[in-house]
């Protein structure tokens, strides 16, 4: 048994474990440390099927893709999704998957024991505020490393060279920041947002409070957090990750371009025609907001 006294007097150091990033660093969380947010086909006894595969849930999947192995309470008219319930694989390696089952369900107690849980809910609105928002971390992050990696090679390269050192990306940096800063874009801009199902979604009235309660707002009260859920997530589709630390503290050449392309979509001057879908109205509201709430500086 070793002496207490002994032990405390030696240094202490952590030890990077390497084995959660074979998942949480790998093509699941786009070949950088991220999160995940999966679903699979669950068997009765809880294990995913993995022979029918599983789909890493972000803004665009689409409704019915979501929620294989998870508990979800909330409506959502007709439009059907895979939570709630397991499925059987056929020896012929097809699955049976009740899904109507698992549709509308408002009280899980049916499901399992809820009391033990403070909260015996697993609303519907919460898992996809959680679904965006674990994927537009994803992407910020990998953008970040990319850029990150970008200038280094550029600076490492003109030193090799004995060339001046230049801080502005030129070159395939500047091609690689470009590229990266477009990806953001698309993420923030909530770009090919699946659809909700007809009549929207609703959820536990608890949740919208307390998600937006220390949102920052304009002057008039909007925020990026105000919810819409009658046809699309958000009212306002600017992703409320601008106010994330990730988003503050990305490299300056990756955030320089990420802040001067989003004042250009919403300006409508920007030439891909790509961001097509925000009106005029939302886009001017989205620039009000981002101004008052400290996003884009004057």
């Amino acid at each position: 048994m070793l002496d207490p006294v002994e032990v405390e007097s030696k240094p202490l150091h952590f030890v990077r474990d390497q084995s959660c990033l074979s998942c949480l660093g790998g093509p699941f969380s786009p070949e950088v440390p991220g999160l995940i947010v999966r679903s699979i086909f669950p068997s009765a006894e809880g294990h995913p099927i993995m022979s029918q595969g599983s789909t890493v849930v972000d803004t665009t999947t689409p409704f019915s893709d979501r929620w294989g192995g998870w508990y979800v309470t909330g409506k959502h008219g007709a439009l059907l999704h895979r939570g709630n319930v397991t499925a059987t694989e056929r020896p012929d390696n097809s699955i049976t998957m009740p899904i109507q089952k698992g549709a509308n369900v408002t009280d899980l107690s049916a499901l399992f024991d809820t009391t033990p849980y403070s909260r015996k809910k697993s609303d519907i609105v919460a898992l996809m505020v959680l679904e965006h928002q674990t994927s537009v971390q994803n992407v910020l992050t990998k953008a970040n490393h990319t850029s990150l990696r970008a200038m280094h090679m550029q600076i490492s390269l003109q030193k090799e060279l004995g060339e001046p050192v230049i801080e502005e990306p030129v070159g395939t940096a500047r091609r690689m920041i470009d590229h990266s800063a477009e990806n953001v874009l698309e993420a923030l801009f909530f770009k090919d947002e699946a659809a909700l199902p007809e009549g929207g979604i609703e959820g536990d009235e608890a949740f919208p409070l307390a998600f937006a309660a220390h949102a920052p707002r304009s002057a008039n009260g909007r925020s990026l957090k105000d919810l819409q859920l009658l046809t699309r997530l958000f009212k306002h589709r600017c992703s409320y990750m601008v106010y994330s630390l990730t988003f503050k503290n990305l490299t300056p050449p990756l955030k320089k371009t990420v802040l001067s392309r989003m004042q250009q979509v919403l300006a409508g001057k920007d030439r891909s025609r790509h961001f097509d879908y925000l009106s005029a109205s939302e886009r001017n509201h989205i620039t009000l907001l981002l101004r008052e709430t400290g996003v884009f500086m004057d």
